[in-house]
């Protein structure tokens, strides 16, 4: 390996990865430099997740110079993902400037295959896809769950709310075409079984960022206009973590964060998830029809079992020692950065 290439990356497309990526940063000695690419819009209620980085970028086009001091690059956004444009432009230059990287496991919204790194996964449309065959896919992925894996990254802070359910937070992410027009009507349904449980709860839900009214055919603000509830994306408050005092969601980043802060939280989990949802013991806290959520939300206290790994496992200093390993001379012809440059316009 080349001794000049010291420093580790991470590569962040959205708030979600560039938390996770924060709290690796905080939660874990790495012992040499560490990069940070992000967005620029990303940093305007995030400064303060820079902070743990020893050198930040927001433009693309200073990579290449700086992967010649890079023996890691790890991936935050999900590979194949439409809106992760440059992580996927970045993974073609990463493969072939010969530097070693990984795809983080970004949350569980995909069903199945959470567990073992494989070429084999599903993307965005819920079809299976093989990384291998493509050069802007990534294809080593760090789970963070099983046996094996290397830990979820934990809230540093906890949430301490009674389970007054008083505040009410909603979380989807059906931009992810693994779910039936049905199953997202039955969602609905379920979010007004809800309102009418707490009738003088302040409910809040919000869709991913990614998820559009044109993609899943529900305008969500429309509907919520006679149920009393708010619909946001971008009000700051909502994504503290100790507002709500009850979340509902699907599988998703958020939910792991409100279970491993203490939050009393629902998911929503058609069929596809059952695998996933049975191996963290989530089965008494998750619903597929309005009736179970009823059911749910008539117990007294609401209680998930929370047996999620905590990162750092005992094997992550391995897996990373192992991918390092293979790192190799750094080489970047002038056909490869024209062609990154290519991607990156798009």
């Amino acid at each position: 390996m080349n001794n000049n290439r010291t420093g580790i990356l991470f590569v962040c497309e959205s708030v979600g990865s560039l938390t996770i990526a924060h709290r690796m940063a905080t939660q874990y000695k790495f012992d040499c430099p560490l990069y940070l690419f992000t967005l620029e819009n990303l940093l305007q209620h995030n400064v303060h997740l820079v902070d743990a980085f020893d050198y930040l970028t927001t433009e693309p086009y200073t990579l290449p110079g700086t992967l010649s001091k890079i023996k890691l690059v790890l991936f935050g956004a999900h590979e194949s993902s439409p809106h992760c444009r440059l992580s996927n432009a970045i993974g073609f230059l990463v493969k072939k400037t010969r530097t070693a990287h990984a795809s983080l496991q970004h949350g569980w919204i995909q069903p199945g295959l959470n567990f073992e790194t494989s070429t084999k996964r599903l993307d965005y449309r819920g079809f299976e896809t093989d990384n291998s065959k493509s050069l802007v896919h990534f294809s080593d992925v760090l789970s963070f769950f099983g046996e094996r894996g290397v830990g979820y990254p934990y809230p540093n802070e906890r949430n301490l709310h009674e389970d007054s359910r008083s505040k009410i937070l909603i979380a989807t992410n059906f931009n992810w075409g693994i779910y039936k027009a049905s199953e997202i009507k039955e969602f609905l349904e379920a979010v007004k079984l809800t309102r009418e449980t707490y009738p003088g709860a302040d409910i809040v839900h919000r869709p991913h960022p990614a998820e559009k009214k044109e993609q899943i055919q529900i305008d969500w603000q429309e509907i919520y206009e006679d149920y009393n509830v708010k619909c946001t994306r971008d009000i700051p408050k909502y994504r503290d973590l100790s507002w709500p005092s009850l979340v509902i969601s699907t599988p998703s980043t958020i939910a792991l964060d409100y279970v491993t802060s203490g939050t009393p939280t629902i998911f929503y989990t058609p069929k596809i998830f059952d695998e996933f949802i049975k191996a963290l013991s989530f089965e008494n806290q998750s619903f597929t029809t309005p009736e179970q959520l009823g059911s749910i939300l008539n117990y007294q206290q609401i209680k998930n079992p929370c047996k999620i790994l905590r990162f750092p496992s005992p094997y992550f200093a391995e897996k990373i020692s192992a991918l390092i390993e293979n790192n190799q001379e750094f080489e970047l012809s002038e056909e490869v950065f024209f062609r990154f440059g290519e991607f990156l316009r798009q």
